[in-house]
């Protein structure tokens, strides 16, 4: 996947990335929601977590990835050890 091969090397083998906000979206934020830009966005985007969109699209089926957790607001994911 594209968006590993620059970004991938950063995290050490056996580290974890953390993805906060995960359930977050413009429809939810109490500082954006009722701003024209958002209200003139198209629904799905308007209510889409886009963080939950990124782990479960890009993050969760990377095979340099594994031991997904969610939690509440955050996901984790961990780099394999062999990589």
């Amino acid at each position: 996947m594209g968006w590993a091969k620059g970004k991938g090397h950063l995290l050490k083998s056996g580290g974890w990335i953390i993805f906060d906000d995960f359930n977050w979206s413009y429809e939810k934020s109490h500082s954006l929601k009722d701003l024209d830009f958002v209200k003139n966005m198209p629904k799905d985007e308007r209510v889409t977590p886009q963080v939950q969109k990124i782990y479960e699209l890009l993050v969760k089926p990377h095979p340099d990835f594994c031991n997904f957790v969610t939690d509440g607001y955050w996901a984790y994911a961990q780099k394999l050890d062999s990589v």
